[in-house]
């Protein structure tokens, strides 16, 4: 899952590098058609949340979502 307050077709790039199946957007941003059809395409999620980054963070680990374990 990818949080993001930025709203460009990078971000549905570097979602899809990243194998990552969906991306919530904060601060009540709206990403644009063109990004909606791309994410669509790759299988991606796409939700968006009036919080901001940190507790929209705060809220889903204290939900029970934990990081990702990457082995140096």
């Amino acid at each position: 899952m990818l949080l993001t307050g930025l709203v460009n077709p990078q971000v549905v790039r570097t979602a899809e590098m990243m194998d990552m199946v969906c991306i919530v957007f904060v601060r009540s941003k709206t990403p644009t058609p063109e990004m909606i059809e791309l994410a669509e395409d790759n299988g991606i999620v796409i939700m968006r949340t009036d919080k901001r980054l940190y507790e929209a963070c705060g809220l889903l680990y204290s939900g029970g979502l934990s990081g990702n374990k990457v082995k140096a």
